[in-house]
């Protein structure tokens, strides 16, 4: 890697802990050294996704089934001091649900986004909730 390379990569990180939240980069950042569990919905890319704030040691744990020991010579993204990414465990994904792509109401998914994408976030999560409507007394209609 030339100068230029690494010059180019430091602006870089420098740019992604401006636009990230430092609020939420804080919050991951207690999470991935003290482990507990938050429940959190945030906004990305106009959708919301709630689930349960993660540790990225949990998350690589439960995914690939491996404990991931940040130290000097390793890669320096998984190292808690500079979070850039947020993990999530159970997520929901509101409002895409029923699309097929991701799994229905009581389900969820591991997921892994960079903290730089997160528009939003609120503490606590969102409950998907099926509301049935009677239709000239004959027809049901679900709404989620």
């Amino acid at each position: 890697m030339t100068n230029e390379d690494k010059q180019y990569e430091i602006e870089k990180d420098e740019k992604q802990k401006i636009e990230c939240d430092w609020l939420l980069q804080r919050l991951v950042q207690n999470n991935n050294t003290q482990e507990y569990s938050t429940q959190i919905t945030l906004y990305v890319g106009g959708k919301l996704i709630s689930g349960e704030m993660i540790s990225y040691r949990q998350y690589f744990e439960k995914a690939q089934g491996e404990t991931i020991e940040p130290g000097p010579g390793k890669n320096s993204e998984y190292h808690p001091a500079t979070p850039h990414y947020i993990h999530l465990e159970n997520a929901i994904f509101h409002g895409i649900v029923n699309s097929g792509i991701f799994p229905g109401e009581g389900s969820g998914v591991l997921w892994r986004g960079r903290l730089s994408e997160v528009q939003g976030f609120i503490l606590g999560s969102i409950e998907q909730k099926t509301i049935s409507k009677k239709v000239d007394n004959t027809i049901s209609i679900s709404v989620t």
